[in-house]
């Protein structure tokens, strides 16, 4: 585990980076009249490596996330104690702004990028592809379809986006959701129940057939997503799209998983993959970011762009993490515009966190 430790006592403060991005950073400071220096410090360390949590418990202040730690440490004197817990304020409140800070910096209204962005679903040459091709699937009536998509690639955004259709073309459609990380195919037949408002103690499968029989009288096609499949996911779409001839399965897995589950599903799937972006998808996803974030900025500079589609190898989650870390980065930097050199840096320090 990375760690930074900030040492108060009533004669200096100190902090030093003992791992992470920030490794080998040392500053020291004479007496608490410095201790806005010494945040910024810290925040700089901090943003190197994504915080994502504060606490403070029993005289110790600490900052970080499961790739690096940082505590704030005093000895037990009044003064010391004092002087921490103003410290200990100051980078509370220090962190908590440069949220906002960044926002302001870059004139974002919103978070461009990460968990609190607008969910939109960008559609890039990779989804368009994709969405033709389950369209061609549900009308054509195709029992199974399997996405191969490497992890990071948007393929649970893309289900997800799916999921809230009513139809295909011209043919009606009941859509439905589930993860197929299960242990075992019961649980996976429960999911799909519980997911069409089916409720059953047992055996979940009659209940779920009889349900997409009775849609099938209505012209309704039930189409069942499964994200992320799995053996016991992959065994339950056979024993499912045996029983139920109105019912498209269609889901997405990992290069690594694919071979291991093929097998399982036979020979009458029809396959497709959802590839990363290219260069001009991924240029194409941070404008659109930015313009859903409300910038009118241009905070990428072109060398950038390049340097985030290298390091993410246009995986959209890659994608989201790096630009999102480089963007604090530059704002904290006073920087004019994001360069190639910083997109390097923040992916680093990524890679370092995660390690």
């Amino acid at each position: 585990m990375h760690s930074s430790v900030l040492a108060i006592n009533q004669a200096s403060l100190s902090i030093k980076a003992a791992g992470g991005a920030g490794a080998g950073c040392t500053a020291s400071f004479s007496g608490v009249g410095s201790i806005n220096q010494v945040a910024r410090m810290i925040n700089r360390l901090i943003l190197l490596d994504q915080v994502v949590w504060i606490c403070y418990r029993q005289n110790v202040a600490t900052v970080g996330n499961t790739g690096a730690t940082w505590g704030v440490r005093y000895d037990q004197s009044p003064k010391a104690l004092d002087a921490s817990s103003s410290c200990y304020n100051r980078l509370n409140a220090f962190h908590v702004g440069n949220k906002m800070q960044y926002l302001r910096y870059w004139s974002f209204r919103e978070p461009p990028f990460g968990p609190e962005a607008s969910h939109f679903f960008f559609r890039g040459d990779p989804q368009h592809q994709t969405l033709a091709w389950i369209q061609d699937l549900v009308v054509s009536r195709d029992r199974i379809g399997l996405i191969t998509a490497a992890s990071g690639c948007g393929a649970t955004r893309l289900f997800t986006h799916v999921a809230k259709s009513h139809g295909f073309d011209d043919c009606a459609a009941a859509v439905t959701i589930t993860s197929g990380r299960r242990s075992s195919i019961q649980h996976v037949h429960g999911d799909l129940a519980k997911s069409m408002g089916i409720t059953v103690r047992r055996d979940a499968l009659p209940a779920v057939a009889n349900a997409i029989e009775q849609l099938d009288k209505q012209s309704i096609r039930t189409v069942w997503l499964v994200d992320g499949l799995g053996k016991h996911s992959a065994d339950a779409i056979v024993q499912a799209s045996r029983i139920c001839r109105s019912l498209t399965v269609i889901a997405n897995i990992t290069p690594r998983l694919h071979r291991l589950v093929i097998k399982s599903l036979g020979k009458r799937i029809a396959e497709t993959t959802l590839d990363a972006l290219t260069l001009s998808g991924t240029t194409a996803f941070v404008e659109h970011s930015m313009q859903a974030a409300g910038c009118r900025k241009k905070p990428f500079s072109s060398d950038a762009i390049n340097s985030l589609h290298q390091q993410s190898g246009g995986r959209i989650r890659s994608i989201v993490r790096i630009a999102q870390c480089a963007i604090q980065l530059g704002a904290e930097q006073q920087a004019e515009q994001i360069t190639g050199r910083q997109i390097e840096y923040a992916a680093e320090s990524l890679r370092r966190s995660a390690a």
